[in-house]
């Protein structure tokens, strides 16, 4: 049985900060791998990459956003996995509790355009 994917409300003019989050959450992924980029962050490129490909060739949107909403949520979810999303970083030792708190923020930023 598949389980019901709750789609977000995202609208159109929220793809480009929501964008934006994503580079920043990305680009401080990368920056900080040393401290294990999780398999999230796979998800997150993939998220990233379908808004600008939206961006790029919708010009009216139609059912595409409607597509586009339902496929990031399902990145999303994925990139939230217990055992393998946000989790599974490790930020361990003196000087990593600010990374990680910047890390959560950032991954804030990011879902409020996902919770309902």
């Amino acid at each position: 049985m598949e389980s019901i994917v709750e789609c977000c409300s995202l609208e159109k003019e929220q793809l480009l900060p929501l964008r934006d989050a994503l580079n920043n959450l990305i680009c401080f992924l990368q920056r900080w791998k040393e401290n294990g980029i999780s398999h999230s962050y796979r998800y997150l490129q993939y998220m990233k990459d379908n808004i600008e490909i939206c961006m790029y060739t919708q010009d009216d949107w139609g059912d595409g956003l409607a597509y586009l909403k339902v496929i990031l949520q399902q990145n999303w979810n994925e990139a939230n996995d217990d055992h393998m999303g946000i989790y599974s970083c490790v930020w361990s030792g003196e000087g990593q509790r600010e990374l990680f708190l910047q890390y959560l923020g950032l991954w804030e930023e990011v879902g409020q355009y996902f919770y309902v």
